[in-house]
């Protein structure tokens, strides 16, 4: 392992970031990374973590692929989270990057295909709009960048009463919604 490629994470491990395998995941260390990160690079007018957004994305998912949902940004709990525009504009070896996670995580967890599915890809935009509209001062209404995201079309009955966790919370509700879908035990 270079120096230069390994990170620690959560658990303790060493991983070697640009050499992701099936054993450096781990559902705690995701769970807890994301519910530290701040969406949209932390300009929110209070906190809404990445954590809470994936267990939106994953309710808002056909059942076949809530999991998908739940897990579509979890290689940025071992490789950051980049806002959507600069995504656009960085070295195009953080795209092959995050593909090599995204396949260790989809390996891992025995899903089959790629995690973002259309299902995945339109309920991860559609909650991206809506967050954008609630949690950006001042609203992103009229922005052509957020205009062209797809508005969500869903009345969840969570959706009208929608609150923010803290990052404790967040990650609790991380693991909960995976232990439903994966039928395993909620680990904490």
């Amino acid at each position: 392992m270079s120096d230069v490629n390994t990170f620690h994470v959560y658990g303790g491990q060493l991983i070697d970031i640009a050499n992701p395998t099936d054993e450096m995941i781990d559902i705690e260390t995701i769970a807890h990374a994301l519910s530290q990160m701040c969406r949209f690079g932390g300009h929110t007018n209070q906190f809404y973590s990445v954590a809470q957004h994936s267990v939106c994305v994953s309710l808002l998912c056909d059942p076949e692929n809530a999991l998908k949902g739940l897990l579509h940004d979890a290689p940025e709990a071992y490789i950051g989270d980049v806002i959507r525009p600069m995504q656009l504009h960085i070295n195009p070896r953080f795209a092959v990057l995050d593909a090599a996670w995204q396949e260790a995580i989809r390996r891992k967890f025995e899903l089959p295909g790629s995690l973002m599915t259309d299902d995945v890809k339109h309920a991860d935009n559609g909650m991206l709009r809506y967050e954008a509209e609630r949690l950006l001062s001042p609203p992103a209404v009229g922005d052509p960048w957020w205009e062209h995201l797809p508005e969500l079309k869903v009345d969840k009955p969570w959706m009208n009463r929608f609150t923010f966790w803290s990052p404790t919370e967040a990650k609790y509700q991380f693991l909960k919604r995976f232990a439903t879908l994966t039928a395993g035990p909620l680990t904490t």
